[in-house]
């Protein structure tokens, strides 16, 4: 999992990009049940394929999160976006 979060992007063009969050209900070391934010990129390539170019979980999607997940993306060669 670790190797698909971090690879490359710059594989092919992905002119579309598609963003998504959902919220998961998670059970914590403390056996605690939190609700957690998934966010998920899906980017299409210019024939039409569709790949998910990356996913994250974190406490929220406020701005900061998501600020941070698409500079990821950015720094793993995703470019090009219209």
């Amino acid at each position: 999992i670790g190797a698909f979060r971090t690879r490359r992007l710059d594989h092919a063009r992905f002119p579309y990009v598609y963003l998504d969050a959902t919220y998961l209900h998670v059970r914590t070391e403390a056996a605690m049940v939190v609700s957690k934010a998934v966010v998920v990129a899906t980017g299409v390539t210019e024939h039409g394929r569709r790949e998910i170019l990356g996913l994250d979980v974190g406490d929220s999607e406020d701005e900061v999160f998501w600020r941070a997940f698409l500079i990821g993306l950015k720094k793993r060669g995703l470019g090009g976006v219209q």
